[in-house]
């Protein structure tokens, strides 16, 4: 098992998160008096989570790959390459593989638990659920866009959702 201790302060992590936290507690307080004003901040909130989390991700690989002593495929999975068999007979990393937000969650789980992420994981059922929400918000289906989903607590939600993926993940934000 891989532990790294990121302190709070050291990235823009924090700082994402408290913005997504700030979105939310405007949007609170417009909801009942003005629905596009609140929708607004929902919708900001959502996506800064996603933002946070994405950014916790990528940094924890970053530091994964500095200081970690890795096989050929996890450092080609870091990297975002994919590993191909050159004409000399040897694999080597190359061209372009873009995990999936899932995809490096479950990587940095498995790296520094020893251990699958478990499918009844409760920090893994709230995002999958909040994932759900912001796929609506930001891969829009036309010409239908569900607002009536897009609300104050679906982005408190996706906020808790996001920071209790984090944590699971070692996130020690205070």
């Amino acid at each position: 098992m891989t532990k790294i201790r990121i302190p709070p302060e050291a990235f823009v992590v924090n700082h994402l998160f408290e913005d997504s936290e700030f979105f939310l507690e405007e949007a609170k307080k417009f909801q009942g008096e003005d629905p596009h004003v609140t929708r607004r901040y929902v919708r900001a909130s959502i996506i800064t989570a996603f933002a946070a989390l994405e950014a916790f991700l990528n940094t924890m690989l970053y530091l994964l790959d500095e200081g970690a002593d890795l096989d050929l495929s996890e450092r080609a999975f870091i990297q975002e390459k994919r590993v191909e068999l050159t004409e000399d007979g040897y694999f080597d990393m190359k061209g372009q593989r873009y995990p999936s937000l899932e995809e490096k969650i479950r990587f940095m789980y498995w790296h520094r638990e020893g251990i699958r992420l478990p499918k009844g994981n409760a920090a893994w059922q709230s995002f999958v659920d909040a994932k759900r929400l912001r796929d609506e918000i930001v891969h829009p289906k036309p010409p239908a866009v569900a607002y009536s989903k897009i609300t104050v607590a679906a982005a408190e939600s996706c906020f808790k959702a996001s920071r209790k993926m984090a944590a699971t993940l070692g996130w020690y934000a205070v």
